[in-house]
């Protein structure tokens, strides 16, 4: 009974509205426990935050599943602040690895963790060329071979090779 207490002092914040602990039971129904993440294994949106609806008299209300996690075990939290994973796995419900925090935290969190940013060069599972290739290119460009045949010689388009050239790719590598 801690939790429907927890949950419906942070519910009080959201118009007064409480979850019976039948709706909480069904919550953790929901979940798929193990030593590390807790897997929300229900409704989910595309970028896999679950979401727990309830239906409330003629209307459907809908939390997210990690915000609620947390306030089931926590208490009641400012809602202006986020829930962020310190797992980083959206699906995660587990307490232990939810943690509030500002869209300022979450960002700093992304990028001490290397999510911010994407790989560059060869690096990229997009990459046609590696940097062997971008240093070939620029001296076949130097001794006369035009983009178009410097292109054909390595699979890409004239446009490539010329954003290359001009530092608008690779242009990093130096």
């Amino acid at each position: 009974l801690w939790g429907r207490f927890h949950l419906q002092s942070y519910l009080k914040k959201h118009k007064n509205e409480m979850l019976t602990k039948e709706q909480i039971d069904r919550f953790w129904s929901r979940v798929v426990k193990s030593d590390g993440c807790w897997l929300w294994n229900s409704h989910k949106f595309s970028n896999g935050y679950g979401l727990f609806p309830i239906q409330k008299e003629k209307a459907k209300k809908s939390y997210l599943a990690h915000r609620l996690s947390f306030a089931l075990t926590n208490g009641e939290f400012d809602k202006k602040k986020q829930v962020l994973h310190s797992c980083d796995n959206h699906s995660c419900v587990n307490p232990s690895h939810l943690f509030l925090g500002t869209q300022s935290d979450n960002i700093q969190d992304m990028l001490k963790k290397g999510r911010g940013n994407p790989p560059r060069g060869e690096k990229s599972g997009k990459a046609k060329l590696t940097r062997d290739d971008i240093r070939a290119i620029k001296e076949l460009r130097q001794s006369g071979v035009t983009q178009v045949e410097i292109g054909r010689r390595f699979g890409v388009h004239e446009t490539t090779i010329n954003r290359i050239l001009s530092g608008v790719r690779w242009a990093w590598l130096g």
